[in-house]
């Protein structure tokens, strides 16, 4: 938890791979104090990664600067998931070599301890600045000082909180990554404004992107930037799936022929494409596409693109822009190129379109020949006649029409034709459909198959990052309602209802645990869990050998989830036989049938819209499932009773000032062990920390005394963690009915840590290490 025996430590070199101080994967290390002699400039990176304990940076407050890894970061902070600040790093000063990277740190909402930092190099990804996937992050405001034009790309993403880049002010140009990208925004969903970029000015060297932050209104900030290259998938521009965003009109700087495509995408409020006016010409993607312009509800105008002009390598797309009413703008286009698809032009899901004038250059147009007298024919049914046309059409396969139906000759025979639905077939003569039992049953019954299979799979497997740093498949989650030492058994975990897991050849499986609240029961590389299946709502659980564990009291906890891994997942659960037996053989039969009824009927199409319905319906079918077996546990619902009582009898909890008026009345103490008696048992204070109190002050961020409401102190209590609840209370009791009359003993108030400190701000509590 500790560094202790290196406080001598002044100075530290570097490795070869150009680390100086390289803090990584340490599950419980909390602090790293004992540094704080280190002084001086590193002569190689500060690299500080995965670390699940570490509160904050303490120890290195006299640190003067940083060299640079071989992979060119000179300061690399992610995954380190109870770091909330960097405070300690405020003696870092001047330009970085290399590129400064904030990833993943899931508690820190600010970077204050960068403020001294004006420059930065880039890593050999091309980056010289990434903020990414820190979702508590409020702002940037601590990066001011950098200034000048960075040699690499500029990455923000995934930043839930973030909502401006203040603090960015100083950046005056940028550079690219690999892909070839220069300025990168995207998935920061708090995102409102981008104004603070606005002295970057010229040229970028790689593509712009803007995507997926939905509050973002405009691109106000860019309006300095003139010309664009393109990304390594041939992009210059992309501005994509921004919910609000009506403005781009700061892009009205970006002059010329763009070397890449052009792609304005998914944004419903943008009404025209100001911003765009300058541009002369595109390039094309690797996929062979030039201009996007797709799903923008409100764009009712191309005008913007007039500029634009002459040949566009790749293909052009218009597609799903549902209040456009023309395609002015695009008179200049004389042709185009096709895309992977063989696209050239995709005009199409336009539903106020009035007009296709504007693009009167693409049409091959033909002339006919006039004053020829032909006699009228009447042709069968499934067969159109274009008026003054000589033969007769076949309107297709599974397709019907009146006999002797003649349409004009500028119609394509949609109107004369009719298909029959997927559950019909043509009557005969085919004039009109008639159902289709086999098909109708055929179908049916191979949607169940397949729903089946999916249901199975997406209940039993999950994509989760909660049993690891990472993105991993594990078998369904198991709410814990309990894990506690039964003497002659070992071990037990209970759920809340059945974990659907099967013992199987008397097999135990491996078992990962997390959001228990208890580190002893968190899984990681240091300790592996097994587990056997004892009844539906229990399971024993073993060390790595697969032997019962004898450690009471040191696992118990009431929160958390347990899962095994995917295949074993598979393996234990179904009542019979194994899923992952059940699963692929229901699945390959629903695949069979629709198989067959494209071989019978042709129906790809129908087949695609069931497999869309099955896609939609098998994860709801599952979520409902899910959502039923992963109801509130006893002691959740009794949490939730018990904070309801606590907002009746202080119904705004308020901050308050650590110190004497933090302290908790003796009958607020009593009624809060008496409601979970039950659950705490002769558990101890950690027990009672974890299960009980953070989650009844989780919602607010208070200590337990600000929320069931504080008293001026009359007795500070010290006590250990590890003494049973039940032993706390009774002594508290006893002191109080030994000092105090029997109608005032119970108002009685006790400042004791676990219940006064603010459980989630103990660095300020505790004096930020200073006493």
């Amino acid at each position: 938890t500790t560094l202790d025996g290196l406080q001598g430590v002044e100075g530290i070199g570097k490795n070869r791979a150009g680390d100086s101080l390289t803090i990584m994967h340490n599950l419980v290390l909390s602090t790293i104090e004992a540094l704080s002699s280190t002084r001086g400039h590193f002569l190689g990176a500060l690299l500080v990664f995965n670390n699940a304990a570490l509160l904050s940076l303490q120890g290195l407050e006299g640190v003067t600067g940083v060299g640079s890894h071989n992979s060119g970061k000179s300061i690399w902070i992610s995954q380190n998931p109870m770091l909330k600040q960097l405070d300690a790093l405020s003696a870092v000063c001047g330009q970085l070599p290399g590129a400064l990277i904030i990833n993943a740190n899931p508690q820190l909402r600010s970077l204050r301890g960068l403020d001294c930092i004006d420059g930065l190099g880039v890593n050999t990804g091309g980056a010289s600045l990434q903020i990414m996937d820190n979702p508590s992050l409020l702002h940037l405001k601590s990066l001011s000082s950098i200034r000048g034009v960075l040699a690499g790309a500029l990455v923000i993403i995934k930043n839930d909180q973030l909502a401006s880049v203040s603090g960015l002010e100083n950046i005056t140009g940028l550079g690219g990554d690999l892909n070839g990208n220069s300025l990168y925004i995207r998935d920061n969903p708090a995102l409102e404004s981008i104004s603070a970029l606005s002295s970057i000015q010229g040229e970028l060297p790689g593509a712009l992107v803007i995507a997926g932050n939905t509050k973002l209104a405009s691109l106000q900030g860019l309006h300095g930037i003139k010309t664009l290259q393109k990304s390594t998938f041939g992009q210059s521009l992309y501005i994509s799936n921004n919910a609000e965003l009506s403005s781009i009109e700061s892009l009205s700087g970006v002059v010329g022929h763009l070397p890449g495509s052009v792609c304005i995408a998914g944004n419903p409020k943008l009404s025209s494409l100001r911003g765009l006016q300058h541009i002369s010409g595109v390039g094309r993607t690797s996929d062979g596409n030039s201009l996007d312009i797709q799903d923008n509800d409100a764009l009712w105008d191309l005008a913007d693109l007039s500029n634009i002009s002459g040949v566009l390598p790749g293909a052009l797309n218009i597609v799903g822009n549902s209040a456009l009413k023309s395609l002015r703008g695009l008179e200049g286009i004389e042709s185009v190129g096709s895309n992977t698809l063989g696209h050239r032009a995709n005009i199409r899901g336009n539903p106020s379109l009035q007009s296709l004038e504007a693009i009167s250059m693409l049409w091959n147009t033909s002339l006919r020949e006039e004053g020829l007298m032909v006699q009228e024919l009447v042709c069968n049914a499934a067969w159109y006649q274009r008026q003054d046309a000589l033969t007769c059409d076949y309107c297709g396969d599974n397709f019907v029409t009146n006999r002797g139906s003649v349409i004009p000759e500028d119609n394509l025979g949609s109107s004369a034709c009719t298909q029959c639905p997927f559950w019909t077939t043509p009557n005969d003569p085919p004039d009109a459909c008639g159902v289709d039992i086999g098909v109708l049953l055929g179908l049916t019954s191979s949607f169940c198959f397949l729903i089946a299979g999916c249901v199975q799979l997406t209940m039993n497997l999950q994509l989760t990052r909660s049993f690891s740093s990472h993105l991993k498949v594990m078998g369904r989650s198991i709410q814990i309602s309990d894990i506690s030492y039964e003497r002659g058994v070992g071990i037990v975990i209970t759920s809340p209802v059945s974990h659907g897991l099967r013992q199987r050849w008397g097999r135990s499986f491996p078992i990962e645990l997390c959001n228990t609240g208890n580190p002893s029961v968190s899984t990681s590389n240091k300790m592996k869990l097994r587990g056997r299946v004892l009844s539906q709502e229990r399971l024993e659980l073993l060390d790595a050998n697969g032997n019962s564990l004898e450690h009471e009291g040191k696992f118990d906890t009431s929160m958390g989830e347990a899962a095994v891994p995917a295949c074993r997942s598979l393996f234990h659960s179904g009542r019979y036989v194994p899923i992952i037996v059940t699963m692929p053989l229901l699945t390959l039969a629903g695949f069979t049938g629709f198989a067959a009824l494209i071989g019978v009927r042709e129906e790809q199409d129908i087949v695609i819209v069931a497999l869309a319905c099955m896609a939609f319906a098998a994860p709801a079918i599952a979520a409902r499932l899910n959502k039923w077996r992963m109801q509130p546990t006893p002691l959740r619902r009794k949490l939730d009773l018990y904070h309801r009582r606590l907002l009746e009898q202080n119904p705004i909890p308020q901050a308050c000032e650590p110190g004497p008026g933090r302290a908790v009345r003796l009958t607020q103490i009593l009624d809060m062990y008496d409601f979970f008696k039950g659950f705490i048992q002769q558990r101890n204070m950690h027990y009672l920390d974890a299960n009980v109190i953070r989650v009844l002050t989780s919602y607010h961020r208070l200590s337990y005394a600000e929320v069931a409401g504080p008293a001026l102190v009359d007795w500070f209590v010290s006590h250990c963690w590890l003494h049973p609840v039940a032993g706390t209370c009774s002594a508290l009791e006893k002191h109080a009915r030994g000092v105090a009359s029997s109608t005032q003993w119970r108002d009685l108030a006790y400042w004791i840590c676990t219940l006064s400190n603010n459980q989630y701000d103990l660095p300020r509590e505790l004096g930020n290490g200073s006493w």
